[in-house]
């Protein structure tokens, strides 16, 4: 038996050691996460005795909740603590069909399952279990080339994290994503991962001056590339900082989550470093089609 939930409802104990023992747990579904991507508008699809959940984040239109993937949470979907069959995840859909849906990502073990309706996206993983020659020896020339004229370069590297330096760079960088960097939601769940020790951060500085940064997000024994920023006038400073993660992570159990992408110079980028594809289910309906879900929604409550 499969329970739609709304978020009041949820067992939030119960809810989080399903989401603990699942094989494809994914920090985009802790519900502090959660809580900060949505302002706690987010309901749940719950299998029995939260053997298995599928979280719905939701935005409001009109008085009705609709379910609307948040901007900083890739992949969300189905989380199991058993294998899943086929039958389960058909029953899991069949519940999810009927909430109004504007987009919503499954995960990349979702992805076993055929879904009507649905498009894939791209995402690389870079799995960092063997020794770190053999790693950069699967490195494209041009990205080698990049990260070895960066050694010439002459700067200082930290691990200090300090937020509201990032807020300030992303937002004079990329002025035209004020709406999502610029938001208390953003900005609330930075805070959160930082307060919870959840990260890894690496910056470049030449004589005080921020070159380039990522922030990565653990995520079980994944490192998720959640923030970047980087200086146009230093090339290779972003690769070298990706390099000099891999190094410092080879031989380890850690995989890098690249966390996309469907842009051909992002995607091309990223591959450069020996990345692996993964493909993930999305599901985007565009704002004329949520008009007509909404009024055959209506007519159904």
């Amino acid at each position: 038996m499969i329970r739609k939930l709304n978020h009041h409802q949820i067992d939030f104990e119960k809810y989080s050691a399903c989401l603990k023992k699942a094989a494809n747990y994914s920090v985009y579904a802790e519900t502090w996460y959660l809580d900060a991507q949505t302002n706690k508008l987010w309901d749940c699809l719950v299998l029995r005795d939260y053997e298995a959940v599928m979280p719905l984040p939701l935005i409001r239109k009109f008085g009705v909740k609709i379910v609307s993937q948040p901007i900083f949470c890739q992949q969300l979907g189905i989380f199991f603590s058993e294998e899943p069959s086929e039958l389960l995840f058909r029953r899991f859909i069949a519940a999810f069909r009927k909430t109004n849906v504007l987009s919503y990502h499954f995960n990349e073990s979702n992805f076993q399952f055929s879904l009507q309706n649905a498009v894939s996206r791209h995402n690389y993983l870079l799995p960092l279990k063997e020794d770190y020659d053999k790693i950069f020896h699967n490195y494209r020339r041009d990205r080698k080339k990049d990260i070895r004229r960066m050694d010439n370069e002459n700067f200082t590297i930290t691990d200090i994290f300090h937020e509201e330096e990032i807020f300030k760079e992303l937002l004079a960088k990329y002025p035209y994503m004020i709406e999502f960097y610029g938001s208390e939601s953003f900005q609330n769940l930075i805070r959160e991962v930082k307060n919870r020790k959840l990260y890894t951060f690496y910056a470049l500085r030449s004589e005080n001056n921020l070159i380039a940064s990522i922030l990565l997000l653990h995520s079980g024994n994944k490192r998720i590339l959640l923030l970047s920023t980087r200086s146009s006038k230093h090339k290779g400073a972003f690769a070298w900082l990706l390099d000099y993660f891999i190094k410092n992570n080879s031989n380890s159990e850690l995989v890098l989550d690249f966390e996309g992408s469907m842009v051909p110079n992002i995607a091309d980028f990223n591959k450069s470093f020996g990345a692996i594809l993964f493909k993930y289910y999305a599901i985007q309906h565009t704002r004329r089609r949520l008009f007509f879900n909404f009024i055959n929604f209506a007519r159904n409550i």
